[in-house]
């Protein structure tokens, strides 16, 4: 049993056994944070990790960039089909859960802070085959759009929680020359109104 408080500030104050749990994606463990982010449904993250594998089709050998990676569902599960993993995160707790899982893994480096300003500052020639994005509830938004088609990523899976959003963005990409090849989505919380949605984009 673990408990833990939350204070009206925001600051989780642990009660009740360890501030993380653990939750079996995949074949992996993987630590959260009290306050921090992971998937509810399990057997749905578990499709999720399926799907991505599936869509962006890794041959062994690839660059994958995971944005808004939280702690490494998508980064670590995928590690093995590719060559290198490069993740970003913004929240300093999902970065040491991040650390945690990812310590038994040897291929991937993690970048801590605003997703479309560590883009920043990679070089243009530095060569992502792949990119994973799974951002929160407000998109990913111009500027990470911006960022990404500087990079050239030549294709990217966008994992979306708010169908408004992901079409916003879709149609930045669209005009900036991504095409947008699949959309599938998922009942990650039957009996609500709420869908995940996975879509993938090929560069023209």
């Amino acid at each position: 049993v673990r408990v833990a408080f939350r204070e009206r500030d925001g600051s989780v104050v642990p009660l009740i056994g360890d501030p993380w749990l653990e939750e079996e994606v995949a074949g992996r463990t993987f630590r959260c944070a009290a306050d921090g982010f992971f998937q509810v449904n399990t057997i749905g993250a578990e499709a999720m990790v399926d799907l991505a594998l599936e869509m962006l089709a890794p041959q062994g050998h690839e660059t994958l960039l995971d944005g808004y990676c939280g702690v490494g569902l998508f980064a670590l599960s995928l590690a093995r089909s590719v060559g290198q993993v490069i993740a970003v995160e913004e929240s300093w707790v999902a970065c040491e859960d991040f650390a945690w899982n990812a310590r038994d893994v040897d291929n991937v480096a993690l970048f801590e802070g605003p997703f479309a300003e560590v883009l920043e500052t990679f070089d243009a020639e530095e060569r992502i085959h792949l990119a994973i994005i799974d951002p929160p509830r407000s998109g990913a938004g111009a500027e990470a759009v911006a960022q990404l088609v500087r990079l050239g990523v030549p294709r990217l899976l966008y994992v979306s929680c708010d169908p408004a959003t992901l079409a916003r963005d879709a149609r930045l990409l669209v005009e900036a020359g991504y095409e947008l090849q699949q959309v599938q989505p998922l009942d990650m919380f039957p009996q609500t109104y709420h869908i995940e949605s996975m879509a993938l984009f090929t560069l023209r």
